[in-house]
């Protein structure tokens, strides 16, 4: 005799069938056998027989796999989204005016929508996005919102977008790094996009699973809460509410605006051809710039300054990722360091890496758009005229600096503390004399270093620290 059935589950050595009148089986498991594939069998492959009345409980989950079946192929459910649950690789959030948040898979195509407040959820019942690239679902929700005018057509609109990886490693480990880059590449790709295809100003937040956590209790998007924490000290009395219910254009705006605040210093032409002075820093001053003056590296000026660092860090710094490109000879010289030129920097031992800003923090990238982003302009240290500093060419009047070790950019302060976080001294290459480091003018025995690709001053302790701290100055056209 033959029965006829569907798998429901596999153990090591059996598996069980449920046939058309709801009866239980066990039979030997096959290599060919899965969940879900119905099966024809004899009743001298049964093993073991469980009957409704013997094993109520696992019948009444027989029945109700049958009829999910019957569900299914009648097109009322989706199988797939119950047998195959996709996990969520990213949580990318959209503020224009409605804000939502989108949840994508590692191929950047969407999962879901999630409105984030009233407006979105209007916006979000009209949309049908599901399994379309995420590009393509924002470019959808720009021209929905469009047509609602809460956007114009003529006028250049904000568009705020926060990426949050969905993961929790502290580590920073060589997977989570994989991880980071997929979707750097899915956020550059994004924003090239909306720049495009519609008449709108992208600007881009990255942010952890605990601001995301943390922004959600807040009621707002991750973006906003991103925003609101990195530039709360120029704003100071912007609160949650009302970075909640501002209009995207205007915080963004307010936020970004040059006139506001504290003035840019004004360049000062480099004091002497020898980079060595220890004059007292001074408050630059309005004296016109020289492009002509030259800083070379220097060799050890002071007892501060040694190629190799004496201090001695109290825990080892974290490894570099380990997927380095294939290494290229250096014997080329990098190009001079002169004041009022803009310079790029790129990476020692990850060739084709580059030193750029994303969102307003420093790190190292092969895929950089704009290209303005890793352009810099050199300009006398703030701090002391003998060192440098570097100056946005994206964000003029915004400068390269350290906060808790990490190298961000931020606006210009009229203080001593901003003016010598942003000061850093150049000297010959850690790892390779034709190359160049910078020391940190006020923790002098750190010096800007990449690790996980993001930017830091460390103290350097390794060989390994020694090439991920130095770089090839490469002046930009």
């Amino acid at each position: 005799m033959k029965y006829q059935g569907v798998i429901l589950k596999l153990t090591k050595n059996k598996a069980i069938v449920s046939t058309d009148d709801f009866q239980c089986y066990y039979i030997k498991r096959k290599p060919t056998i899965y969940v879900g594939k119905e099966i024809e069998f004899t009743k001298q492959e049964i093993i073991q027989k469980r009957t409704v009345l013997i094993k109520p409980a696992l019948s009444v989950a027989c029945f109700l796999f049958v009829i999910t079946c019957l569900l299914n192929f009648a097109g009322i459910i989706n199988l797939n989204n119950i047998l195959y649950n996709p996990k969520v690789f990213a949580y990318i959030s959209v503020d224009i005016n409605p804000s939502l948040e989108i949840e994508i898979d590692g191929t950047g195509n969407v999962l879901k929508l999630v409105p984030l407040n009233e407006d979105a959820k209007v916006l979000v019942s009209k949309l049908e996005v599901t399994k379309t690239n995420v590009s393509m679902a924002i470019d959808k929700i720009i021209n929905e919102v469009k047509k609602s005018n809460a956007i114009s057509d003529t006028e250049k609109d904000c568009v705020l977008i926060s990426s949050t990886l969905n993961s929790k490693e502290r580590d920073h480990n060589e997977e989570f790094q994989r991880e980071k880059e997929k979707l750097d590449i899915i956020i550059d790709s994004l924003k090239d996009s909306i720049q495009k295809s519609s008449n709108s100003s992208v600007y881009i937040v990255h942010a952890d699973m605990e601001e995301r956590e943390a922004a959600r209790t807040e009621g707002m998007s991750t973006g906003r809460y991103v925003l609101y924490n990195t530039y709360k000290d120029l704003e100071s009395d912007l609160s949650f509410e009302e970075v909640k219910e501002a209009n995207v254009n205007e915080l963004i705006k307010s936020i970004l605006d040059d006139e506001s605040g504290n003035e840019t210093p004004e360049e000062i032409p480099i004091k002497t051809s020898s980079p060595a002075s220890t004059s007292t820093p001074t408050t630059p001053a309005a004296s016109a710039p020289t492009p002509s003056s030259t800083l070379q590296p220097t060799s050890s000026p002071t007892s501060a300054l040694t190629a190799s660092p004496k201090s001695t860090p109290t825990s080892a710094p974290t490894a570099s990722p380990k997927s380095t490109p294939t290494p290229t000879p250096t014997l080329t010289p990098t190009a001079k360091i002169a004041y009022s030129q803009f310079m790029r920097f790129e990476s020692s031992n990850y060739r084709g890496y580059f030193i750029r800003v994303k969102s307003f923090s420093a790190c190292i990238s092969s895929y950089v758009e704009p290209i303005e982003d890793s352009m810099f302009k050199i300009v006398p240290g703030l701090a002391d005229p003998s060192c440098i500093s570097f100056e946005s060419k994206n964000y003029p009047g915004y400068y390269l600096k350290h906060e808790n070790f990490e190298v961000i950019l931020k606006k210009y302060e009229d203080t001593d503390l901003y003016k010598e976080d942003a000061t850093f001294k150049v000297v010959p290459g850690l790892a390779d004399e034709n190359m160049i480091s910078f020391q940190s003018f006020n923790y002098p025995s750190r010096y800007i270093r990449h690790r996980d690709f993001d930017i830091y001053i460390e103290e350097i302790e390794n060989d390994l620290g020694k090439k991920d701290s130095t770089y090839i100055g490469i002046k930009a056209e």
